[in-house]
């Protein structure tokens, strides 16, 4: 064939393949093959790529992380070999990181929530880098984790599941609990940092609202029967509650109920003595 091309006959030289029976199954012919030289640089590449994941993860940066990614995916696409398992490895290594930033945040979190007085805006500042750091990670879930990873939502529907157990636990006390004001005040200030919390600390006013005018009722029904022993604890109910929830409910009107009940029993005492 080298001969024809010498003298000048390319035709020849193109007509040799065609005579040949078409490869049909060319994966079957032609086989992937890589000297001891190449494994060994595609060896101390990949190992570079593993190293370089594992730094940026350190430092968050899962732009670099995707980046490097594609490039080790694309090499286990490609060479479909049984020795390049570092991808996978990879993969599960940004994994276990993912789910200890959020072990770590929502502990952070409940600690602050459940176990300290005050909730203040470097907390919650404190937790919203950790939620920032999940948000930055989705494009790598998307592309590479698959839905076996925390989810970046997981955040916030833990800050769901635990307001939603302060005002169960709210709604089961007494209106001049002190719990109360530390709970309605940790509520008011998640929801000015997260809309989605906005309802629920109207819904948990309302409810404590509600329970006030109970407690009214309970004073007038008890003053009525006489049973002034169960009067005096509502109007100290009362009178406590105002300090407690000033801040959150109308206050105008909170002094108000408290004015009226005052009234009410004595005016009370009153008719009893005339009568």
């Amino acid at each position: 064939m080298c001969i024809d091309l010498s003298k000048g006959k390319p035709g020849k030289f193109l007509d040799k393949p065609m005579d040949n029976d078409p490869i049909n199954h060319p994966d079957e012919v032609f086989q992937f093959f890589t000297t001891i030289k190449s494994k060994t640089i595609l060896y101390e590449q990949i190992s570079t790529y593993q190293l370089s994941i594992k730094s940026a993860l350190e430092r968050f940066e899962y732009d670099l992380i995707k980046h490097r990614l594609n490039e080790l995916k694309r090499l286990n696409d490609e060479l479909d070999q049984k020795y390049i398992d570092v991808y996978k490895q990879c993969i599960h290594c940004i994994n276990q990181h993912l789910e200890k930033e959020y072990e770590i945040a929502i502990a952070f979190f409940d600690h602050c929530l459940f176990d300290q007085i005050v909730l203040n805006e470097k907390d919650i500042e404190k937790y919203k880098i950790y939620v920032d750091r999940a948000n930055l990670a989705e494009k790598l879930r998307n592309d590479h984790l698959g839905e076996q990873s925390i989810h970046s939502s997981a955040f916030n529907q833990h800050i769901d599941r635990q307001v939603i157990r302060m005002c169960t636990d709210l709604g089961n006390k007494s209106i001049d609990n002190e719990l109360v004001k530390t709970y309605l005040d940790k509520i008011k200030l998640l929801s000015n940092c997260f809309s989605a919390i906005t309802d629920k600390y109207h819904e948990v006013c309302q409810i404590l609202s509600d329970k006030i005018d109970h407690v009214v009722q309970t004073f007038e029904n008890s003053t009525s029967s006489h049973q002034f022993d169960q009067s005096a604890t509502m109007i100290s109910q009362l009178s406590n509650a105002f300090l407690v929830l000033q801040d959150h409910l109308d206050h105008q009107n909170l002094e108000i109920k408290y004015i009226e009940c005052k009234k009410y029993f004595l005016n009370y005492l009153n008719e009893l003595v005339q009568n």
